[in-house]
């Protein structure tokens, strides 16, 4: 991407591209399973580590760990403690198994102190992802099995499986999650579907006039939706809610996230826009569609009290996780976005069937301050165009 100036009017140049860095371990047996042995950690040729398979005290092998008085090329084995041995998964305390076992109480097959078990159930430490079969049946307590996975339909958690096993939301919708509106629901990615949200976040990035604009932009959806959202202010650096790194996110549907601040220092909105995830991105001095990079604003003119704006809804595709964001060209223009959603959109949201909106904003009073609707003017509005 080019230069992009910030919410503070600073002018950052960044890379090209976000640089991801993968690593593989081979003692990660199955896609299924986090949990790990209780071994030292000694490395092993592979970078492989004890905790593939080994005991207490194991010594390095080829490719895993290895068990007090024994080792092996694959998940070693030995006089571990208490376990026995497994193909594909040795024991510290009665067997775990490649698919699914956790430090203590995966037990396999044969048993807590027998020989070597088959596929062991997960332990109390085991965070594998839950699947399921056959299609519909019961999952857990409240949950329906789907596709092979287990799905809560009633909390609007699943893009695929939106309020039914099978109901997939089309790339501009998301899965609402409110009685009144649709309950649990595909609706189009348009700001008048926002209140459709269960719960409202709000992403902050450590810049104190962002912050401020998405404490403004998450009130005005606390008070304006009905029912109330649940709503809390959480920092970007929050890994469950936002990629600490990327900036990807990460809470999918349900709960609406809602950031203030340009792609400087917001990662969640350089994300969107890096990725051209969100229908208008900003660079240089130019506001673009994502589609086709056509201009839809040169931004010119900048002071303290004349500035540009965007104000779009954006569902990340991977996720389903639907955001609200708002950002001028200088930090006037994030603030002016701020309040011209709250004092102007939110009473008449309804009417804002578009996904995005970029205005210009000119100060009237002289103050530097938004006040009044006859400030802004409407430069383009439009919807997702993929």
């Amino acid at each position: 991407m080019g230069s992009t100036l910030t919410s503070m009017g600073n002018l950052a140049l960044k890379s090209p591209a976000l640089g991801v860095i993968l690593v593989v371990s081979i003692g990660w047996l199955s896609s299924c399973s986090s949990s790990k042995g209780v071994g030292s950690p000694a490395d092993s040729a592979l970078g492989g580590t004890i905790n593939s398979g080994g005991s207490t005290g194991g010594t390095p092998s080829g490719l895993g760990g290895a068990g007090t008085g024994g080792s092996a090329s694959l998940g070693g084995s030995g006089a571990g403690t208490g376990g026995g041995t497994s193909a594909l998964g040795g024991s510290n305390s009665g067997g775990t198994s490649a698919l699914g076992g956790s430090n203590s109480g995966g037990a396999g097959a044969a048993g807590a102190a027998g020989a070597a078990g088959a596929a062991g159930a997960a332990g109390a430490a085991g965070a594998a992802p839950i699947m399921c079969s056959p299609e519909n049946s019961t999952c857990q307590v409240t949950g329906t099995c789907c596709g092979g996975e287990c799905v809560h339909l009633a909390l609007a958690s699943n893009i695929r499986h939106c309020g039914s096993c099978g109901n997939a939301c089309a790339a501009t919708d998301f899965c609402a999650s409110v009685a009144g509106q649709p309950s649990i629901a595909c609706l189009g990615a348009t700001l008048n579907n926002l209140c459709a949200n269960a719960a409202v976040a709000g992403v902050t990035d450590g810049i104190a006039i962002d912050e401020a604009a998405s404490a403004v932009l998450v009130a005005a959806l606390r008070t304006g939706c009905a029912p109330q959202p649940a709503d809390r202010m959480v920092p970007q650096g929050a890994t469950n809610v936002v990629d600490s790194v990327t900036g990807k996110p990460r809470v999918g549907p349900g709960e609406l996230l809602v950031t203030a601040g340009g792609d400087a220092f917001n990662n969640l909105v350089r994300y969107l826009n890096s990725m051209r995830i969100a229908p208008i991105y900003s660079e240089g001095f130019n506001f673009r569609r994502s589609k086709d990079q056509s201009l839809v604003q040169a931004v010119s003119g900048l002071t303290p009290t004349h500035d540009y704006f965007v104000i779009q809804a954006v569902r990340d595709p991977a996720t389903g996780t639907l955001v609200l964001v708002a950002y001028g060209w200088d930090q006037a223009g994030t603030n002016a976005a701020a309040w011209f959603f709250a004092n102007v959109m939110q009473p008449s949201l309804s009417s804002y069937t578009d996904t995005w909106y970029v205005y210009e904003w000119n100060d009237m009073g002289a103050d530097s301050l938004p006040g009044s609707a006859a400030e802004f003017q409407l430069v383009q509005s439009g919807n997702y165009d993929l």
